[in-house]
């Protein structure tokens, strides 16, 4: 702003001279120099009256809506909804607000309707005697989606057990929308996130838990229950010494180039059927 009305200054003062030099020594020259700084000066008033705030970018949701703005990328699959408000870190929590209902296939067996979750991914979780692999003492990370419907404000939180047991590895078997966004669920929508887990020590098949759930957001922590619920899976954790078992060799796809674990018994020369996806 400053430098605007200095050159302004600057404009006029050299306008003044330019009159005065016509009525003394009349020409085309000085009359050239009058016609562009009047040129000029018009363009900077012009400039100054049109600058003032600035323009302004509103955002207006609809009734009853929040607006939120991501700090990332926003990709959208597979989703039946047509308003899709982001909020939240794509590092921790992504959550999306939905205009629509995103809560497709649950039976609530007796619990309250107005609150809901339905675990999405991963898949092999919601599957009968659904399991995952991994190496002694390495983690393991599970991807999730959850779908939600929440009338109120909700804290939403997920573990895995018993690793959120332990106070060494609880935060990373521990997800919730307070500690990673410090904003409620409220509305429907779907949440993404990743939980990772801690494998035993000895190789073997071990019974592991994924729990989902909702809490009053506001004193959470003397909250009741407002949902929740548990998806067993099993995480074999193998070895890759034959005298131990399960053991597990790696194999490559010849068509994909993408590695696999081939599972095996303990004493077995045959496989048996999994393909874990791309080792890590």
């Amino acid at each position: 702003m400053l430098i605007r009305k200095v050159l302004i200054i600057l404009n006029i003062i050299g306008l003044v001279g330019c009159l005065i030099w016509v009525v003394n020594d009349p020409g085309w020259e000085p009359v050239v120099g009058i016609v562009g700084l009047i040129a000029t000066l018009i363009t900077q008033l012009h400039n100054a009256e049109g600058s003032g705030a600035g323009d302004k970018l509103t955002q207006k949701g609809g009734q009853g809506s929040t607006n939120y703005q991501s700090n990332g990328n926003m990709t959208i699959n597979n989703n039946p909804t047509t308003t899709i408000n982001h909020y939240g870190s794509t590092e921790t929590m992504w959550i999306g607000q939905t205009d629509k209902p995103t809560i497709t296939h649950v039976n609530l067996e007796g619990r309250n309707s107005e609150y809901c979750l339905e675990l999405l991914e991963p898949v092999f979780v919601t599957e009968v005697n659904g399991y995952t692999t991994c190496l002694p003492e390495q983690t393991y990370k599970l991807e999730i989606v959850v779908n939600y419907l929440s009338k109120t404000e909700t804290k939403f939180y997920a573990n895995i057990y018993p690793d959120a047991e332990n106070y060494l590895l609880h935060h990373l078997a521990h997800k919730d929308n307070v500690k990673s966004l410090g904003r409620p669920l409220i509305g429907f929508g779907y949440i993404r996130f990743q939980l990772t887990g801690t494998a035993p020590k000895e190789p073997g098949t071990y019974e592991r838990e994924i729990n989902i759930g909702l809490l009053h957001f506001k004193n959470w922590k003397h909250s009741e229950v407002l949902f929740n619920k548990f998806y067993k899976f099993k995480l074999v954790v193998f070895s890759t010494e034959t005298s131990k078992g399960p053991f597990a060799t790696s194999e490559v796809n010849p068509e994909t180039g993408v590695s696999f674990m081939v599972l095996k018994e303990k004493g077995e020369g045959t496989t048996s059927e999994t393909n874990q996806g791309e080792t890590k």
